[in-house]
């Protein structure tokens, strides 16, 4: 597991990413939800958060575009809101 960040966490900072809102704004606008950015914004290494992008998505939670971004599924998405109220 990734330095005891839980996979709600990561949800939370994924949609945070995608989603920007107040003080979670990314330091560049529009940039794709990296495994960087994730990293970046929980304080781990980008291997960590790597590793843990891989498990949610084996979980159905996270699915990998184009430019190995990270998507929140339908599942994901729905998990990190309930975690961001």
């Amino acid at each position: 597991m990734a330095q005891g960040h839980s996979v709600d966490e990561y949800l939370e900072t994924i949609y945070f990413l995608a989603f920007p809102i107040g003080e979670y704004r990314p330091l560049t606008a529009g940039s794709p939800t990296l495994a960087s950015r994730v990293a970046e914004m929980l304080g781990v290494s980008r291997a960590s958060a790597g590793e843990m992008l891989k498990r949610l998505e084996a979980d159905g939670l996270v699915e990998r575009g184009k430019q190995k971004e990270a998507l929140l599924t339908p599942s994901g998405r729905e998990r990190a809101e309930r975690v961001v109220r």
